[in-house]
């Protein structure tokens, strides 16, 4: 039986563009209720297309065993078709009922960045922020998180 020590792994980085874009579509009710003082509030929908665009660049820096991947993304995204609408069902305060259309922006641009580790036993650790802005609308967000993969994963060798 032939022995053999398992291949070095090599401490260097390389630099990468990943440009992805993405396409679908929702709908969205929420049921109508009553509220307190008797005002009568009917369903209302949100529904339309989505698509969107991504580009980022990133980079893969292996040093001792663990890779390091830092990253920053532009992002552009467009809704199309979409419709959002309240109704209001005839009551006592609105005789006659009335149906209210918002015009929500339909046009969001954003910024990410974040950085992932990956250990030698598979494990990915990693953080991320993000903005999103429209004409109406500004989001701001981030996540801590810990991936741990079950089953056979690939780790490399550390001399």
């Amino acid at each position: 039986m032939a022995v053999k020590a398992p291949p070095r792994t090599s401490d260097g980085y390389a630099i990468g563009l990943d440009l992805s874009g993405h396409l679908g579509y929702r709908s969205d009710v929420a049921r109508g209720f009553t509220d307190s003082a008797g005002f009568v509030f009917g369903n209302e929908r949100a529904q339309g297309g989505e698509t969107g665009l991504e580009a980022k660049l990133l980079a893969s820096v292996q040093n001792y065993g663990v890779i390091w991947q830092p990253y920053v993304a532009g992002t552009v995204d467009w809704r199309f078709g979409y419709s959002h609408i309240a109704n209001f069902p005839g009551q006592a305060a609105l005789a006659t009922g009335d149906a209210l259309t918002f015009d929500d922006a339909t046009t969001f641009v954003g910024a990410k960045a974040g950085f992932d580790v990956k250990m030698s036993n598979g494990w990915i650790v990693g953080a991320n922020g993000f903005y999103d802005h429209s004409s109406d609308t500004d989001i701001v967000g981030g996540k801590a998180y810990v991936k741990i993969p079950f089953g056979a994963t690939d780790v490399s060798a550390r001399y």
